[in-house]
């Protein structure tokens, strides 16, 4: 009798084990029209960290573990003498939360079992001992996570390029003024350019990051597929004298290998013999105007106002739009900074009231009184057309041209601007640093359009791109900004311009109080 026992037993094992053979070769492609549902967790990690992420959980839970080719999930197969055979997949799937605008991952694991409790009690036993594994890990490693609720989040379409925190300066200024401040600062982290043209790049350290020491966020881009915040390298380590594996991320959010030889001021790619990427340092000196050596902690440019004491951040352009109000490009105050203005000698204090991100647009407000200086009109007319002249005023390179006014002229080049958008003009008056928020004016001396970008001269010589008027005026119509208007019928020569509305466009500076 104990024999026939033992016999079913073996049986039973094989029948088993051959039953999970028989699963490997099933399809999973079905999950394509599967959504997320139930509470899970969300993690608030990159995609491709996530593969790894679960490829670690599951290897603590299953025999065999493998992540497919195009690393968007993992596929497991274990076996039970309990519940018998059991084929998985686990894939992180990209959820977008409105409310924050932020994206976190989830982790949608589904499977077949077949066995002694006929598949039905099999998958459920290891997708609750996944979850829970999932729930130790993150504890024990500190990642942050939360509970998924489908009142909270919606499916993403594809997986979000990866960027920087907010509170991590966008500017190269404010990027290298930031490190300053860092009382733990490591040798590699700063501003860099590379050696094609296409980037500035601020690298900054990421030590609570279990696997990417180093992060290289674009501060400037001349190529149209990235945008300023994004994170382009993730570093494993950077020690001058050594080599660094890093990760680069694409534009469909997956991300792939290179080395780096990397010394103290350069950090050069080896995907070819003699490298076909560098990465240089810039001056921190150069960047914050301090003139010529290296600031070190708790230096820098400083001003005064009252008792307080301010440090410089950045700068740009403002101009008056209203007794009390001023307009600029949104990313000249996206920080949570103090500015201020010079109005002649007189230093005056403003406040951000208005934002538009999409847009590029700001409203301030002056803290006490009112302005002197006149308001510039807006452009009346429906359409400006190409060719037409055009003046742009403002504050560019403030470390290497002073904070005299400057103004540059123009044409109108084309009716839409970077990577064709609508909202904007492009013109071929020059613009640099510090011009951003500046006005544009027409012939008629009434503004066509605010500064808020440009190429590179290494790329491209005089391309510059403003927000058109009738956006602004619609954004200031939806915050109740009173402005002003003007027909353009009455041509004014650029020195009429300049004497009529200089004193109307302002120095800004972002400062933090020391």
């Amino acid at each position: 009798m104990r024999r026939c026992v033992l016999l079913l037993i073996l049986l039973f094992m094989v029948g088993c084990k051959a039953t999970m053979v028989g699963t490997n070769a099933e399809s999973t492609s079905d999950i394509e029209n599967k959504q997320v549902v139930g509470d899970q967790r969300v993690v608030f990690v990159s995609y491709d960290e996530a593969i790894d992420i679960a490829e670690e959980v599951a290897s603590l839970k299953f025999r065999s573990v493998k992540v497919n080719k195009a690393r968007n999930g993992i596929v497991v197969h274990t076996y039970d003498p309990m519940y018998g055979a059991f084929i998985g997949r686990i894939e992180p799937v990209v959820l977008y939360i409105p409310k924050t605008q932020e994206y976190g991952i989830t982790f949608l694991m589904y499977g077949k079992g077949d066995g002694f409790w006929d598949g039905t009690l099999t998958p459920k036993t290891f997708l609750k001992a996944f979850y829970k594994e999932l729930e130790d890990y993150l504890e024990f490693n500190d990642i942050e996570n939360t509970v998924y609720t489908q009142a909270e989040y919606t499916q993403s379409k594809g997986v979000p390029v990866e960027k920087a925190s907010a509170s991590i300066p966008h500017d190269p200024q404010a990027f290298a003024f930031w490190l300053t401040k860092r009382a733990d600062r490591d040798p590699m982290e700063g501003v860099y350019e590379d050696s094609a043209g296409d980037f500035t790049l601020g690298i900054y350290a990421t030590p609570k990051d279990r696997q990417y020491k180093f992060k290289a966020v674009i501060l400037e881009s001349r190529d149209r597929k990235w945008k300023v915040g994004e994170i382009l390298i993730k570093f494993k380590k950077l020690v001058p004298g050594s080599v660094c594996l890093s990760r680069i991320q694409d534009k469909q959010g997956t991300e792939s290998g290179i080395a780096w030889k990397v010394e103290r001021n350069s950090i050069v790619s080896l995907r070819k013999p003699h490298g076909d990427v560098a990465l240089y340092r810039e001056s921190d000196a150069d960047l914050l105007g301090t003139g010529g050596a290296t600031a070190s902690q708790g230096e820098g440019p400083v001003m005064r106002v009252g008792d307080e004491e301010y440090r410089l951040i950045s700068s740009g352009s403002v101009w008056v739009v209203g007794p009390k109000y001023l307009v600029t490009a949104e990313h000249v105050v996206d920080s949570d900074y103090d500015y201020f203005v010079f109005e002649g000698d007189e230093i005056r204090q403003v406040r951000v009231v208005a934002t538009d991100k999409d847009l590029d647009l700001a409203v301030l407000k002056l803290m006490e009184g009112t302005f002197q200086a006149p308001p510039i009109p807006l452009r009346k007319q429906a359409k400006i057309p190409n060719g037409t002249p055009v003046l742009a005023m403002g504050f560019p390179e403030l470390g290497t041209l002073g904070t005299e006014i400057k103004i540059t002229a123009g044409i109108v080049n084309a009716q839409t601007g970077y990577a064709g958008k609508s909202q904007q003009y492009q013109i071929s008056a020059e613009i640099h640093h510090g011009n951003s928020g500046g006005p544009v004016v027409d012939d008629c001396g009434n503004v066509m359009g605010v500064v808020s970008s440009g190429i590179s001269k290494m790329v491209m010589d005089n391309v510059s791109f403003v927000v058109k008027y009738q956006f602004l005026k619609a954004f200031m119509e939806s915050h109740n900004v009173d402005f002003t208007e003007r027909e353009s019928v009455k041509p004014l020569s650029a020195v009429e311009v300049f004497e009529r509305y200089s004193k109307s466009v302002m120095l800004i500076l972002a400062t933090d109080k020391k």
